[in-house]
């Protein structure tokens, strides 16, 4: 079942995301054709959304590595960096006004 996943896919259903509507369209052509047994179709389908699903999550998982890297490379302060520095600065300006 899984080679049938992977060919959905690269026939055109897309990789980020499946509604429930295109994978019963889809599922309905493909028993249509006689390439699926109308048994199977609740399966198929809840397979499809599923797939569709973890294909999503891996992609943002990705998308958040390869920004995180560029980010990186780039030496940019983060969010925790400047948080901080904030406190950094607090304390030191707390000090400075203590000496005047």
């Amino acid at each position: 079942m899984s080679d049938f996943f992977e060919k959905i896919y690269l026939s055109g259903l897309g990789t980020i995301s499946i509604t429930k509507e295109k994978a019963e369209r889809i599922v309905n052509e493909l028993i249509s054709r006689g390439k699926l047994e109308k048994s199977k179709k609740k399966e198929t389908i809840d397979g499809l959304m599923k797939k569709g699903k973890d294909i999503k999550k891996n992609l943002e998982k990705l998308t958040e590595t390869k920004v995180k890297r560029m980010l990186d490379r780039m030496e940019l302060a983060t969010k925790s960096d400047v948080k901080s520095l904030k406190k950094r600065i607090a304390v030191l300006e707390k000090k400075l006004s203590k000496k005047k």
